[in-house]
């Protein structure tokens, strides 16, 4: 089942980076994705956490993969992801996303008529 509410929710602008579009599988980059956009996975620098590598299931990296895909093995996107060097694994078991794997998200501008006539701007 996914958890495409949870995965969608952001009010934080990074984006991955387009390496990782062009080396990861699509279910990696749903887990990076989420990771950079997920308040409950940045610190409060607005960077992404570092995790627990293994077993955690409230706190880790095995939380994070299950909140994309809970049909997803948190072994087989470890895996992945440092086997392609967008992670890297510390002496501590923790999992820490490469800055090269992201990058800030541009805005995304609206142009609209307002009741006046005018041309308005609204960035999102």
């Amino acid at each position: 089942m996914k958890h495409l509410e949870v995965c969608s929710q952001t009010k934080f602008h990074w984006q991955p980076a387009e390496l990782v579009n062009a080396l990861l599988s699509r279910p990696c980059r749903n887990v990076i994705r989420h990771w950079i956009r997920n308040e409950h996975f940045l610190g409060a620098d607005n960077e992404p956490r570092l995790l627990r590598a293994y077993g955690d299931k409230e706190n880790g990296f095995d939380r994070l993969v299950y909140q994309c895909d809970s049909l997803l093995s948190p072994a087989v996107v470890r895996n992945e992801l440092l086997r392609k060097g967008v992670v890297e694994l510390t002496d501590d078991d923790r999992i820490m996303l490469r800055r090269s794997a992201y990058v800030p998200e541009q805005a995304v501008v609206h142009l609209f008529h307002g009741a006046d006539g005018a041309r308005h701007a609204r960035a999102y």
